[in-house]
């Protein structure tokens, strides 16, 4: 059952260690290497311009391949999926970890 977030982010950890925190806005979230993606994952070569989407509606969120070949990994399980505060994907070689939070963040643009 999908939970309702107040606050939104996701907590991205890069392969070489590094993170960030981006909070999520109502809508539809691209995650991908191209500049055009919402969030951009520099320098990931598993990830394509656009991996994936994440959509948020009325504080929940799911988890969409944007036609990536390269996949979407989370629970060993097929996306779309409603996901919880908690959650992990592997989109390329970057960690992506669901949160709601209100604290540090860096908004989606």
């Amino acid at each position: 059952m999908p939970v309702s977030l107040t606050r939104p982010h996701l907590r991205l950890r890069f392969a070489d260690g590094s993170h960030t925190t981006v909070r999520l806005r109502e809508g539809v979230t691209s995650v991908g290497t191209s500049q055009a993606a919402t969030v951009t994952l520099d320098g990931d070569r598993y990830a394509a311009p656009v991996h994936a989407l994440v959509v948020v509606e009325d504080g929940r969120i799911v988890v969409r391949e944007a036609r990536s070949v390269k996949g979407v990994y989370f629970r060993v399980g097929a996306v779309p999926i409603a996901v919880r505060p908690g959650d992990q994907l592997l989109v390329g070689s970057t960690l992506v970890t669901i949160e709601d939070k209100d604290d540090g963040e860096q908004q989606a643009p």
